[in-house]
């Protein structure tokens, strides 16, 4: 989808398959709007994607100048991503430019992929000025000031697996990424095994 507003709901998804001989984005969900979208409610379960170069997003991948979305109340179970760059085996949310998107009360189990986040990549170009983490008129994140825009919120995490790093969840170049209220929790990589990359957790569990 592109400059449009849209809701992906209560639909079960699965056992689709994307091959590409370079590069492959997406194995079900596939979003670069301007606009708003809403993924709620969704069984998003077996895909899988595959590339000689990139491939990324198993079950979700978002790109691009996304107005706003969010991914709520999934159950995103079995996708998979080969690939020599990239990776998050159930979401991939790669080069975002406008707000911040919202992953929340999913639950995201048995991904796989042989690169980065097998349960979610995340790879935000933000602007250095925008923290999202941060209430109005504030310069420096304390952990009483999670009051504002979160990445993840209240979801689980388990059993997820990534050949490289961050098992269940990948921040990419340097990028900041939130976690609230989330369990991470049985995932497996050769490092970071829960979390890879650069974060901010509060009250949950890894």
């Amino acid at each position: 989808a592109n400059n449009s507003d849209f809701i992906i709901n209560d639909i079960f998804i699965r056992n689709n398959v994307c091959n590409g001989d370079d590069h492959a984005c997406c194995g079900v969900i596939k979003i670069t709007t301007n606009g708003y979208a809403l993924i709620s409610n969704n069984k998003i379960i077996g895909n899988s994607i595959s590339a000689s170069i990139t491939a990324c997003g198993g079950g979700i991948k978002c790109w691009g100048p996304i107005g706003e979305i969010h991914i709520i109340s999934n159950y995103i179970k079995g996708n998979t991503v080969q690939t020599n760059y990239h990776g998050g085996g159930g979401i991939n949310i790669t080069e975002c430019t406008t707000n911040t998107p919202i992953i929340e009360n999913n639950i995201i189990v048995d991904n796989f992929t042989n690169k980065y986040g097998g349960g979610i990549l995340i790879d935000l170009n933000l602007d250095n000025s925008f923290k999202p983490w941060l209430t109005p008129h504030q310069s420096t994140p304390k952990n009483s000031d999670f009051l504002g825009e979160q990445f993840l919120v209240n979801n689980t995490i388990y059993n997820n697996s990534a050949t490289s790093s961050g098992g269940g969840f990948y921040a990419a170049n340097n990028m900041t990424a939130n976690i609230m209220n989330c369990i991470l929790w049985g995932n497996t990589a050769s490092n970071n095994p829960q979390i890879g990359g650069d974060v901010n957790v509060v009250y949950s569990d890894v």
